[in-house]
Formats: C-alpha cells, structure tokens, sequence
C-alpha cells in the first residue's frame, strides 16, 4: 500500500509542473491529430519541417 501511494504521489508531482513548462519552452506550440493513412498526416509532417525555424519536437 506505501509503494502504490509513493508511486501515485511521484506521478503527481511530475506531471503538475508539465504545462507551465511547456509555455516556457514551447510558447507557441499546437496539437494536431491525424488518425487515417489518408488523412494528411504526411503533409503536415512536411509542412512542419518546412516552417520550423530551429528544431521540431515530436513525440
């Protein structure tokens, strides 16, 4: 019972920090889903590539 409360208590104080960090390193940043083969997921990894000006993040 402590591992599971330790384990879900780490989880909690990682992730309440990711979305101020993300504005501080990614102030621009945008989410787009593309979900069939043909649903232009190519294009918009090209077009990204295209416009970034320093470095595409991808997860």
């Amino acid at each position: 019972m402590r591992r599971r409360l330790a384990a879900i208590l780490l989880v909690v104080v990682l992730i309440l920090p990711a979305p101020a960090l993300a504005g501080k390193f990614a102030p621009e940043a945008s989410w787009e889903v593309y979900l069939s083969p043909n649903g232009g997921a190519a294009t918009a990894v090209i077009r990204e590539i295209n416009q970034a000006r320093q470095s595409v993040l991808c997860h």
